[in-house]
């Protein structure tokens, strides 16, 4: 890892933490180590706007791999792999539940690239691999929004939804998946 990639993750951890506009560059800077209102930071960005697109460009490029298992079903390997999707970027995550359209960003163009692609792999895995009988895609979409907001709910709040069990909640995710899997 460079500074560069260490100012990165330190202002994506501290503007999903406070949020983008009370996060100052001299409190990424401390973050880092460096000495705080030194101007250390702006030797790898000129700006705090370019600090937080290249902190969410370089965490959109990251790839990470899907959890291999082993699973019980195929309904639990879809669940799983939703949720491992939100928990490898969740500083992310954090920070477009908390800012989101108050951000300078495309934020458009950032969920068709971050949320998007959840929906549209699932859906189309489940008709590749099950066919595309009425009601798949409807339940499928289902599916993934309460896995989504299940995490959401989490970091947000630090509980599930109505507190409910995260292994309960995840067996009725993964029942609705198994329903259009057979």
């Amino acid at each position: 890892m460079t500074r560069r990639d260490d100012a990165l993750d330190a202002a994506l951890a501290l503007f999903a933490q406070q949020g983008y506009a009370a996060t100052t560059t001299a409190q990424v800077e401390q973050a880092m180590g460096l000495r705080p209102g030194s101007g250390g930071l702006f030797r790898h960005v000129s700006s705090k706007q370019e600090l937080l697109e290249a902190s969410v460009e370089r965490a959109m490029s990251r790839r990470h791999q899907p959890p291999s298992g082993p699973f019980d079903s195929p309904g639990q390997a879809l669940a799983v792999s939703v949720l491992s999707l939100v928990d490898a970027d969740l500083d992310l995550w954090r920070l477009l539940i908390r800012d989101g359209n108050a951000l300078p960003l495309d934020t458009d163009a950032l969920y068709a690239e971050l949320v998007q692609p959840a929906f549209d792999q699932a859906v189309e895995w489940i008709g590749v691999n099950v066919g595309d009988s009425p009601g798949v895609r409807s339940r499928v979409i289902v599916g993934i929004s309460a896995l989504l907001y299940l995490r959401i709910s989490q970091f947000t709040y630090d509980r599930s939804p109505a507190s409910l069990d995260e292994r309960e909640f995840l067996a009725v995710v993964e029942g609705i998946f198994e329903g259009v899997i057979r």
